[in-house]
């Protein structure tokens, strides 16, 4: 049985740290904990050297680097516009949402129904608290309770609806408590205008740059720099840009509107493709820890090559796809996989000459097999 981890020199993280991580039962972590050493080394993609060997990509897709868009507030009048977007690009984002101001009689943070519509075309809609610690919306709820109650409103509102992420309200206050958001959901979003180096992210804390990643590829949080492994920010190489927004317009400053800067970064990323994987915050974050924590274990019997993955994650909580790129024996004109009896979509692609296929594979889920078709 052969074992490689995702990125050349990766170890299993140490059992000391993960004893100060939240646990969610005995099924394993609810989310990692804050890092002050990489985790791993970055490297450029691996392409494994020999016929049925494997190894996890960074990112879904082999991608080099992730980006998040996520919208605070509920904001309801621009959902037009990001939905336009996404058909365009074919990216899903994240909406955070008040619970509280939903169903208020306000048509600027709306009724569940807009919700629902987003997440039927494929859009994630997680918690951004019951009421923004605001006291006029008279629920008078400390930070445990605002956590925790929104997942139950949400979950009410959206039936179906998994409730796993948060953004901080206000980013950065003396109510919001990592430690307490811990305890209910797998990741968190704070406002700190930078990137997210890849091996090092705080899941609870991860960093956000508001109304969009700058693109002129000079500043510490332009996008270019997740994509480029030399220079002062290679550090910053195929890591996570996640980047948040709330309203659209700026009336008194219409070219300095969220709308331009969001178009700006969306139509470079749409040139980009081939590079960024464009996840929605909960996809992405769950892909991260699982990949952090993963063990991917392989064996070839006969004309099958078998993959499985296991790693430290509550199985009740992730439950994202890693993506797994195995090189094919050369006599392989074409490959099909399957879970069980279920059949997996595999993409083949071709490097140096030699045939590699990309395979989702879910941790702790059994074994995928791969044959020749």
């Amino acid at each position: 049985m052969i074992k490689r981890f995702c990125v050349a020199g990766m170890a299993a993280v140490a059992s000391a740290t993960l004893a100060s991580a939240v646990f969610a039962g005995e099924g394993g972590l609810r989310n990692l904990p804050a890092t002050e050493k990489p985790r791993f080394e970055i490297t450029d993609p691996d392409w494994p050297a020999e016929p049925g060997e494997a190894s996890i990509c960074l990112w879904r897709d082999d991608k080099l680097a992730a980006v998040s868009f996520t919208i605070d507030d509920n904001t309801v009048p621009d959902h037009a516009w990001w939905l336009e977007q996404s058909q365009k690009y074919g990216f899903k984002f994240t909406w955070f949402v008040i619970t509280a101001r939903v169903h208020s009689g306000n048509p600027y943070f709306g009724e569940w129904a807009d919700f629902e519509k987003l997440r039927a075309a494929g859009h994630d809609v997680q918690s951004h608290t019951v009421d923004h610690f605001n006291p006029t919306l008279n629920r008078n709820l400390g930070t445990d309770d605002n956590y925790r109650i929104a997942i139950d409103e949400l979950e009410k509102g959206l039936p179906g609806a998994k409730i796993r992420t948060l953004a901080y309200p206000g980013g950065p206050n003396a109510k919001n408590d990592s430690a307490i958001a811990a305890k209910y959901y797998i990741a968190a979003r704070q406002t700190r205008s930078i990137l997210n180096p890849v091996n090092r992210v705080d899941y609870m804390n991860v960093n956000s740059v508001g109304n969009g990643l700058l693109t002129d590829g000079t500043s510490g949080t332009a996008i270019q720099w997740l994509i480029t492994p030399d220079g002062r920010h290679k550090q910053l190489y195929r890591g996570w840009g996640c980047q948040h927004f709330h309203g659209l317009t700026n009336v008194k400053e219409p070219e300095k509107s969220a709308k331009r800067q969001a178009a700006k970064v969306l139509e470079y990323l749409g040139e980009h493709k081939a590079d960024f994987w464009v996840g929605t915050f909960t996809d992405v974050a769950m892909y991260g820890q699982e990949r952090d924590t993963a063990t991917l274990s392989t064996s070839v019997e006969g004309n099958t090559l078998k993959l499985s993955i296991a790693d430290k994650m509550d199985d009740a909580l992730f439950d994202a796809p890693l993506t797994v790129k195995a090189r094919l024996d050369p006599s392989w004109t074409n490959v099909t996989a399957k879970s069980g009896e279920q059949k997996i979509d595999v993409q083949v692609i071709e490097h140096n000459g030699a045939k590699y296929a990309l395979v989702p594979v879910v941790p702790d889920r059994g074994e995928v097999f791969l044959s020749p078709q």
